[in-house]
This record gives structure tokens, C-alpha cells and sequence, in this order.
């Protein structure tokens, strides 16, 4: 079976060695492109195993990869712009659909708090993740969850999927399923604001929010006096009654980590960098984050 791959970011990357390796299919063409908003987009990676392989890449986000007839599949994994339409497509979206179709799913669930996470390979239709399913695979996460860990449980279910739809594509059994609207949600693209914390948020959701917004991505911010801080780790602090609570307030300070008041709990911020990237230690108490 000849295939090819349109394969964006960590997730693409994984997704595209997996393929390369199964034997069933020949991957004729990968396009991909860099992506931004994130520490690693895996691009270098990408170009390493089509070099390996001998498999010709192209660069662009939009615009059509002119295909020949003799492809019979296309996967997407990873694509964050529209593509013009092609029957063969099969695009990979990493959410157990209809729930949470959009942008950054995996990252919403994990905020959340949700304890099942998973990809569905669907066809493409002119409504953003509302296509027909040819297949889906879930996993169960425990938390604390870094979103690391997730992508690489997701990496199987990706490489479940297209496994699927590969033998029931071979085999002339490719069968599609409509989605219930009724039951679709939604999950909104991120920008930079979006990895500013929220201190009046309990410490759990906080907690969760800085798990998920590590690498790939550039990682949760806080700001102090007029300078941006990088949270990387935190912990669970003492949950403290106050009698008037104040989200935000550095409450403690040893040895130059801090311990910092929350909408409900307290969290201790055990990884915190600077802008140039170097570690941040705190030196006064009578701070607050926002």
C-alpha cells in the first residue's frame, strides 16, 4: 500500500517512524513544516528519517502536495491548517471525538484533569474534527501526568489507528461512523496569555496546568515585579486555613524556593526559571505572583 504522510511536531515525528517501519505500506511522500509555540517541534527529527529512508520531504503548511493516483492513503497528523480536500485523507486528531474537537485537546484534557485520553483517525469534512470515524484508541492517565508522558502513550495509539485503518483498508472493510453532534465539545487554540497561571484557581488545577504546558511546549509563566518567571515543577504545600485568602502571595521561602498561596491549597514552586532560561531562586517573602 502506497501512503503518504503530512506529520507535524513530536507527535508526527513518532507517528512517522512507526509507520516507516511497518510493512505493510510504502510511505512515498512526507510534508511537513516547523512548528511554533514550542521548545522542540521535532522538524530535525522529521528530516532525519526521510533522509534515512530515502523518502522525498516537502516544506508548507497549506496548498496542495499534488499527489498521484497511485497513493492510495493520506495520513495527517499533527496539521493545524486547512487542507484541500482528497478522499484519501484520513486525518488523526488526539481526542476521543466528538469530545473535544479543536485545538490543543491534549493539553485541555490534562487541565481538566481528565482520566482518559486517546486519538481518533476520522475523514475531513468542511467542519473543524466532525468527519466520519474509521478508528479510535484510548489510554488511561494517572496524575500527576507531564504531558511528555501522555504524547508518548498517545504515540501507540496513534500507530493503534492507522493500523487499523490500514488492514481494513487492504482488506475492503474500511467502515465509517458518524459522529453525534449532540455530543461534541470544544477545546479553544492557545495563545501566549494562555500560559500566564492563574493563582485563584485551586492548587490541583494549577498543578495540572503546569504539568501540561511543559515540553514540547515552552512552559507555564508567572509574573513578578515587572519580570516573567518559567514554572517547570511544582508540589503540593500545606493547605493552610486563612482567614482571608489571597492568591498569588508568596507565603514561604527556604532555601530560596517558594511556597505560594492558590484560589484553594498551596503549591511549592520547585522548578522555576528565569527569562535567560537559569534556575530562579526567591529571596524576599512580601511578593506576589499575578
Amino acid at each position: 500500500m502506497r501512503i503518504a504522510v503530512f506529520a507535524v511536531g513530536e507527535k508526527g515525528r513518532a507517528f512517522l517512524a512507526a509507520i516507516l517501519d511497518d510493512d505493510r505500506v510504502v510511505v512515498v511522500a512526507v510534508r511537513s513544516y516547523p512548528q511554533s509555540a514550542v521548545v522542540d517541534d521535532a522538524q530535525a527529527g522529521i528530516d532525519l528519517l526521510c533522509q534515512a529512508h530515502g523518502v522525498p520531504i516537502h516544506r508548507g503548511a497549506r496548498g496542495d502536495l499534488e499527489l498521484g493516483p497511485d497513493v492510495d492513503l493520506i495520513f495527517v497528523v499533527g496539521w493545524q491548517y486547512l487542507l484541500p480536500p482528497d478522499p484519501r485523507m484520513v486525518v488523526f486528531h488526539d481526542s476521543l471525538l466528538p469530545r473535544l474537537r479543536g485545538f490543543a485537546p491534549t493539553v485541555t484534557a490534562l487541565i481538566l484533569g481528565d482520566t482518559e485520553v486517546g486519538v481518533t483517525a476520522l475523514r475531513p469534512v468542511a467542519e473543524l474534527d466532525a468527519g466520519p470515524v474509521l478508528a479510535q484508541h484510548a489510554q488511561i492517565v494517572t496524575y500527576p501526568a507531564k504531558i511528555r508522558d501522555v504524547l508518548h502513550l498517545l504515540a501507540d495509539s496513534y500507530v493503534a489507528c492507522a493500523g487499523h485503518v490500514i488492514s481494513s483498508f487492504a482488506a475492503g472493510s474500511l467502515e465509517e461512523s458518524a459522529q453525534d453532534p449532540d455530543a461534541a465539545t470544544y477545546s479553544i487554540w492557545r495563545g501566549d496569555d494562555d500560559y500566564i497561571i492563574d493563582w485563584t484557581e485551586d492548587a490541583d488545577r494549577i498543578r495540572r496546568t503546569v504539568d501540561a504546558l511543559g515540553w514540547p511546549y515552552p512552559g507555564a509563566r508567572t509574573r513578578l515585579e515587572g519580570s516573567t518567571l518559567t514554572i517547570l515543577d511544582v508540589a503540593p504545600g500545606p493547605d493552610l486555613r486563612f482567614e482571608i485568602r489571597q492568591p498569588g502571595k508568596v507565603w514561604s521561602v527556604a532555601d530560596g524556593i517558594a511556597t505560594v498561596v492558590c484560589g484553594s491549597g498551596t503549591l511549592i514552586l520547585t522548578d522555576v526559571r528565569d527569562s535567560d532560561g537559569l534556575p530562579f531562586r526567591f529571596e524576599r517573602l512580601r511578593v506576589r505572583l499575578g
